[in-house]
């Protein structure tokens, strides 16, 4: 054996039993198959969501590797089994005796369990379809609402800005004409706006579409009948004195 200097660097299988025993497995393979394929059949137990095909394909694996009787089996598939089958196996008379009778009671049990998950989950997807249905069309015209109002929403806000723009550049664009020395409203230069011939024409035009879109009067008719004219009168009195001379 080799010396090493202290114990820090000395190998641990050359420490400890179990290291030695483990370095020997993993080059050689186990010291006893069937001692360990014993315990691996103890600790081998079936779940309650596992199939009981599975379970008994990996039992009959470290079964070949032993030699237990027919007894001993059976004790190791009773203690491995979930409580879901043990209870419809306390139903059954009369009670399985042998290994291989308690293997073909548990498969059926097993199917039967899977069977009936199976058609359950068939009757819940039946009626989930209506349910599923009116939660999406819901969930559709909750985000077409959503959609809307945010789309109104953007709109305004745009609008907003837009006039919040122009009214901004306009009053720029006055400032720089005033202080340049320009008219605000031609642009040029020698006059202010109020005796800026543009904008005399601009009122006049304005006036002028005005007054014609003023309506005509109306002629106003008189319910009184129309007076006898003053000459008439008098000619009509000269010829009556005239008459009785």
């Amino acid at each position: 054996m080799a010396d090493y200097p202290s114990r820090e660097v000395t190998p641990l299988y050359l420490l400890y039993w179990e290291e030695f025993v483990y370095k020997l497995q993993e080059h050689f393979g186990p010291l006893d198959m069937e001692e360990d394929a014993e315990e691996d059949l103890e600790d081998l137990k079936m779940g309650t969501n596992h199939r009981a095909t599975k379970y008994f394909i990996s039992f009959a694996k470290y079964k070949a590797r032993t030699q237990y009787n027919d007894r001993g089996y059976y004790r190791m598939v009773k203690n491995a089994l979930p409580d879901r089958i043990l209870d419809d196996l306390a139903k059954i008379w009369p009670k399985p005796k042998t290994f291989e009778s308690l293997c073909q009671a548990v498969l059926q049990i097993d199917q039967c369990y899977w069977q009936t998950c199976h058609e359950e989950n068939r009757r819940k997807a039946r009626r989930d379809p209506t349910t599923s249905s009116t939660s999406n069309s819901n969930n559709n015209a909750n985000s077409s609402n959503n959609c809307g109002s945010k789309s109104n929403k953007s709109w305004a806000l745009n609008n907003s800005k837009s006039k919040t723009t122009t009214v901004t550049v306009t009053n720029t664009s006055h400032k720089h004409c005033i202080d340049v020395g320009l008219c605000i409203v031609c642009g040029l230069k020698g006059h202010i706006a109020k005796d800026c011939n543009k904008a005399r024409w601009n009122n006049n035009q304005a006036s002028g579409s005005s007054s014609n879109n003023r309506p005509a009067p109306k002629a106003c008719t008189s319910n009184t009948e129309e007076k006898p004219n003053m000459d008439d009168k008098a000619k009509a009195k000269d010829s009556t004195s005239g008459s009785k001379n």
